[in-house]
């Protein structure tokens, strides 16, 4: 059996669409463990209507205390052999959990993922399905590379190596706790198996997302899941080190360009100049990486010459993503 949990907070407009993609499902054999972190409007309601139609969904709801402790509590009631998390603002393909438990269980993995997903209208499944397994640090440098977008959805973990291994969400995360638990778990699987077939459907122009919504605090949070992860990585390692530092680097630019974007200089002082200061500072070791694309080379580079005009840049590159949204 696989669990499925779905942490959900003020997702009223999104709950069914994401539960019924869960309740047609190729593979039948499933708990949909529906988490309410104190939802103050339609969602919770939802998801109990939906579950006297189908026995597989429970829910479980706690007071208001964030999507890491929401997630901690659906593993603590999982009872699948296998978990899987999705966000309820997203939705999955009907193969979506056949999929990620086949490759995750023909490769004898601990953690199986697929490295692509859909995210705007239109967009083609892959042609080939590449197929391929990473040992403990291979993988780590991989999760930490720009080619994965940063979440612990499109993912399946054997449920018992997360729990013999103590691997929880950290409930001081609110941003990029996503991240820093999915390495965490590479830090410790025997290996991960990863597909490239798209089998989830990602949101991108969600306003009342945690990754859209401008609020201080998550850059703080953000940058914090970050230093986090690299005391807990195997810095010794080149391509871990060089993967951490880039996507530092990433983080610095796009938190200059989110305080930029908002207005927020002048109250972000601190965080600003800090970024400012390490993205100039390492920034030529970076693009003098042959393996890094010429355009992250140019991002980079524009972000230590002119960080204004890569707001602007990074405002229309945004918008474009909204628009374009599945």
């Amino acid at each position: 059996m696989v669990s499925i949990i779905i942490p959900v907070y003020h997702a009223e407009q999104y709950v069914q669409a994401c539960l019924e993609s869960l309740v047609q499902q190729t593979y039948a054999d499933v708990e949909i463990l529906v988490v309410d972190d104190g939802s103050q409007d339609g969602s919770a309601q939802i998801a109990s209507d939906m579950a006297k139609q189908d026995p597989r969904i429970r829910v479980i709801t706690q007071e208001n205390h964030g999507v890491s402790a929401a997630r901690n509590l659906g593993l603590r009631n999982a009872k699948g052999e296998y978990v899987t998390f999705i966000d309820a603002d997203d939705y999955v393909a009907p193969e979506y959990v056949e999929y990620l438990l086949g490759i995750t269980t023909d490769a004898k993995a601990d953690f199986g993922m697929s490295q692509n997903a859909y995210t705007v209208k239109g967009q083609g499944q892959i042609e080939k399905d590449e197929l391929f397994q990473l040992e403990s640090d291979r993988a780590v440098a991989f999760l930490l590379s720009p080619r994965v977008i940063v979440g612990c959805w499109n993912k399946m973990f054997k449920r018992q190596f997360l729990l013999e291994n103590e691997i929880y969400f950290s409930e001081e995360l609110f941003y990029g706790e996503g991240l820093q638990f999915i390495v965490r778990a590479a830090g410790a699987a025997n290996k991960v198996a990863i597909g490239s077939k798209r089998v989830y459907y990602y949101r991108r122009n969600n306003a009342s997302s945690a990754t859209t919504k401008f609020d201080v605090r998550k850059i703080q949070n953000g940058e914090k899941a970050l230093l986090v992860i690299r005391d807990q990585v195997n810095l010794k390692d080149s391509g871990i080190a060089n993967a951490w530092e880039l996507h530092y680097c990433t983080f610095c630019l796009g938190g200059m360009t989110k305080i930029l974007a908002n207005h927020a200089k002048k109250e972000c002082q601190q965080e600003y100049q800090r970024f400012y200061r390490y993205l100039r500072k390492h920034v030529w070791n970076l693009v003098k990486n042959p393996e890094l694309s010429a355009y992250r080379k140019m991002m980079l580079l524009g972000g230590r010459i002119s960080p204004w005009v890569m707001m602007k840049l990074d405002v229309a590159r945004r918008k474009r993503i909204s628009k374009r949204s599945i």
